[in-house]
C-alpha cells in the first residue's frame, strides 16, 4: 500500500487514477484499414498460420495442416512455397503484426537455408521468388546478407537470358522449353528493387530489358499470357493465372517507382483493371490448392503495391471486398482455404493456400491504415494511402537501424498503441514522482502482477542520501 504524507499527493494520485486509465489501457489495434479491417484481425490470421504450420525446432513450415507426407512431397514446405511463406511473414511485419518480429523473419530464412545453403534449383522461377523475398527483407531490415542473396540469385538468373523468342529468361536451366511470366516478371521486379537499394544502373538496365520483353511477347491489352514455348519464334500459351497478372503489375510498379516513367504506371493500371473486370462478384477465383493456392497471394500483394501509387481508389475497394469475403469464410481453426467465398471443409489445408489469405489480411491494413489515427470506411484516395505507406516505411527503417520489430517502433507523431500499458505506467510514475516531490510525500507503487516496486522517497530522505 502507498504511504502518503501530504494531502496534495492524495489529490495527485486520484487525478492520475481517474485520468491515467486512458494512458494505461492498450488500444485494441494499431489502426483500421479498408472496411474496418484491423491489425488485430491480421494478427489473428497470422497466429493461426503459425500454430498450424510453423516448426520452431527446425525453423521451417509444414506444407500441410495435417503435417503428413504425400507421395513425392515432404512434410515440410518446399522451395518456392517457403519463399512465399517468407513473403507472408514480411507482409505481416509491414502491417505491424506482433508475432511477425525480426526473430521470426530471420528464422524463416535461416531454417530453409540450413538445408539448402546455395538455394540452388533447376527452376529459375523458384530462385526468383527467393530473390524477390530477399530484397524485400533487405529493404525491411537493412541486413546485408539479404541484399547479397538477392544480387547473387539475380545475377545467376541473368545467365539464362538469350535471344530465343526475342529475349527473356528460360524457365528451367537444364531444359530450355519455355519462357514465362513467373520467371521474368519477378526477376524484373527484383532487379528494379536492387537498383533502388544500390543505385547500380546494371540492375535497372536488366529490369528494363526483362519488362520490355514481357510487354512485347506476353501481354495483350489488359491480359497477360502465361508463357511462350515451342520451336521457331514460339507459340504463346494464352492461359493466365492470377499470379501472372500480379507479377506483371509488380514489375511495372517497381519500374515506375525506380524511374518515374508514367507509362509503367499506365501499364499496371490497365492490367489491374482487367483483373477487376474479369472477377465476377469482386472476389478472386478459387485456383485450387498445391501451387495454385499461392497465386492469389502474389496478386493481392502486387495490387497493394499499385495502390500506393495508383491514381484511383477502386483497387483499394477491390482488395477490401476480398479481405471481407476471406475473413468471413475462415475455418474454425482460423485457416483459409482456396476459395475466399466458401468456408473450407475439415480436410488438410496447404500452408501456401492459407498464406495467400494471410498476405491479403496484412496488405489491406498497410494500404488502408493511418498510423495512430484510424480511418473510416471511406476511401481516403491515393495521396493519403501514399502518405500512410511512407509513414509505415519510416517505422520499418527505424527497425533496420535499431533492431526493433515494427510493432515496437512508434510513429513520429503518435505513439503506437501496441506499446501497451508499460508506457502508461511509466508516465504515471513520472508524473506522480514530480507531484509528490513538491508535496513532500512518500509513495510506493507496485505494478499489478509484478514483483517490481517503485518507491518515491520524501524530499528529506533524498537530501539524506545526497549527504
Amino acid at each position: 500500500m502507498p504511504t502518503v504524507h501530504a494531502p496534495r499527493c492524495l489529490v495527485a494520485v486520484a487525478v492520475l487514477l481517474i485520468g491515467g486509465s486512458a494512458i494505461v489501457a492498450p488500444s485494441p489495434s494499431l489502426a483500421i484499414g479498408p472496411n474496418g479491417f484491423t491489425v488485430a484481425r491480421a494478427a489473428t490470421a497470422f497466429d493461426a498460420m503459425l500454430a498450424a504450420y510453423w516448426q520452431p525446432a527446425s525453423q521451417t513450415f509444414y506444407a500441410r495442416s495435417d503435417h503428413q507426407v504425400r507421395p513425392g512431397h515432404a512434410a515440410t514446405a518446399d522451395f518456392w512455397w517457403t519463399a512465399e511463406l517468407w513473403e507472408a511473414v514480411i507482409d505481416a511485419a509491414e502491417a505491424h503484426v506482433p508475432a511477425a518480429d525480426r526473430m521470426l523473419l530471420d528464422a524463416t530464412y535461416d531454417g530453409f537455408v540450413a538445408g539448402s545453403p546455395t538455394l540452388d534449383s533447376d527452376f529459375n522461377d523458384d530462385r526468383g521468388w527467393w530473390a524477390l523475398a530477399a530484397i524485400r527483407a533487405y529493404a525491411l531490415t537493412g541486413e546485408l546478407r539479404y541484399l547479397a542473396r538477392a544480387e547473387s540469385l539475380s545475377d545467376d538468373q541473368w545467365r539464362s537470358w538469350d535471344s530465343t523468342y526475342g529475349g527473356g529468361l528460360w524457365w528451367r536451366r537444364s531444359v530450355h522449353d519455355q519462357k514465362n511470366v513467373a520467371t521474368n516478371a519477378p526477376a524484373a521486379m527484383t532487379a528494379a528493387l536492387i537498383y533502388a537499394a544500390t543505385g547500380s544502373e546494371a540492375y535497372l538496365d536488366r529490369a528494363t530489358q526483362l519488362y520490355r520483353w514481357l510487354a512485347s511477347r506476353l501481354r495483350s491489352g489488359s491480359g497477360v499470357a502465361d508463357h511462350v514455348s515451342g520451336g521457331g519464334d514460339g507459340t504463346v500459351d494464352g492461359s493466365s493465372y492470377t499470379y501472372d497478372e500480379g507479377a506483371y503489375i509488380g514489375a511495372a510498379v517497381a519500374l515506375y517507382q525506380a524511374t518515374g516513367e508514367p507509362s509503367y504506371l499506365d501499364d499496371a493500371e490497365d492490367v489491374a483493371s482487367g483483373v477487376i473486370a474479369a472477377t465476377p462478384g469482386r472476389v478472386l477465383p478459387d485456383e485450387g490448392q498445391g501451387d495454385g493456392g499461392g497465386f492469389k497471394g502474389i496478386l493481392v500483394r502486387d495490387l497493394a503495391a499499385l495502390v500506393t501509387v495508383d491514381r484511383s481508389g477502386s483497387l483499394r475497394a477491390f482488395l477490401a471486398a476480398n479481405a471481407d469475403a476471406a475473413w468471413a469464410h475462415r475455418r474454425g481453426d482460423g485457416l483459409s482455404g482456396p476459395s475466399w467465398s466458401a468456408t473450407p471443409g475439415p480436410g488438410s489445408i496447404d500452408s501456401l493456400t492459407d498464406a495467400s489469405a494471410v498476405a491479403l489480411f496484412s496488405v489491406v491494413v498497410v494500404i488502408g491504415a493511418t498510423p495512430g489515427h484510424p480511418t473510416s470506411v471511406v476511401d481516403p484516395g491515393p495521396s493519403s494511402v501514399s502518405t500512410t505507406m511512407a509513414a509505415s516505411r519510416s517505422r520499418l527503417a527505424s527497425w533496420a537501424a535499431t533492431g526493433e520489430a515494427p510493432s515496437q517502433v512508434a510513429p513520429a507523431k503518435a505513439r503506437d498503441p501496441r506499446l501497451g500499458p508499460e508506457v502508461g505506467v511509466g508516465f504515471v510514475i513520472l508524473v506522480a514522482a514530480l507531484v509528490c516531490l513538491i508535496g513532500r510525500c512518500r509513495l510506493t507503487l507496485r505494478r499489478p502482477g509484478s514483483s517490481v516496486v517503485h518507491t518515491i522517497p520524501q524530499q528529506d530522505d533524498m537530501r539524506a542520501r545526497r549527504r
